[in-house]
């Protein structure tokens, strides 16, 4: 395959490495390259892009962490996976999406909450600045009593219409609920979504045998003026999950 990203744009505020971490994945995405296919060299990234080998390898990071890539010595750069995205216009909330089938009891362990600085990766994803700070939310989610996901919801703290607490948040509690009784309108949401095998740690937490594969979704939601305030990560128990899409005229629906 001819790798044939598109170029930075130096005009652009957004950090070099960060643009060609988006050209990459774009990329990526949309030819679906064979897992294993060869990634250009870190020299020829450079040329390519016009940039240092510090800019690019801070671009791969990223790839990598997303699971894109794998960085092996001597090889040079593979791709793991491959990948199979999906963008809704339709939201609901994790405790409404459980409830529309029918009669259960959704409840939570609340794992933690806290004000954290954000990574930059979701710095970005919520188009916030270096001094920003975010709630960072971690729940085990249960249907009736069991445990069929995992989940850490970031917020941006100066996009909602009120500060949380911890004590916000009880087993019950569903955060959109909160947001929404405080006047905040949710827009829509864009999805990845794709199967992993998570470390053992993620397993234990949802009762899963190891080597088990779990649906990984992300999600960065927005308000109704398209503004990002929440970036999530779920990891669905398969025992309980699958994932569907139905074609409708002029559009599509998709679920789990």
């Amino acid at each position: 395959m001819i790798w044939k990203a598109a170029e930075v744009n130096e005009k652009d505020p957004t950090p070099m490495y960060y643009q060609i971490y988006k050209s990459l994945k774009a990329f990526i995405d949309k030819n679906a390259p064979d897992d294993g296919e060869m990634l250009p060299s870190e020299q020829a990234l450079c040329k390519y892009f016009k940039v240092s080998r510090v800019t690019v390898r801070k671009a791969l990071e990223l790839l990598s962490d997303d699971g894109y890539i794998v960085r092996q010595p001597g090889r040079g750069t593979i791709l793991h996976i491959r990948r199979d995205i999906y963008k809704f216009t339709r939201l609901t909330s994790f405790t409404k999406d459980l409830e529309q089938h029918g009669s259960v009891d959704v409840t939570s362990i609340i794992l933690g909450f806290e004000t954290v600085k954000p990574t930059e990766k979701v710095r970005h994803l919520l188009n916030l600045e270096e001094d920003d700070e975010v709630y960072l939310l971690r729940r085990i989610r249960l249907l009736d009593g069991d445990k069929v996901a995992l989940q850490a919801s970031y917020l941006a703290k100066k996009r909602l219409p009120l500060p949380l607490k911890a004590e916000d948040f009880d087993e019950r509690a569903s955060l959109f609920g909160i947001l929404e009784g405080a006047g905040m309108k949710i827009g829509t949401c864009d999805e990845t979504i794709e199967a992993q095998i998570p470390d053992i740690e993620i397993l234990s937490m949802l009762d899963m045998d190891s080597a088990s594969a779990v649906l990984y979704r992300e999600r960065v939601t927005y308000d109704s003026k398209g503004n990002p305030f929440e970036f999530v990560v779920t990891y669905y128990n398969t025992n309980y999950y699958k994932y569907y899409i139905r074609e409708l005229e002029g559009g599509s629906k998709g679920g789990l």
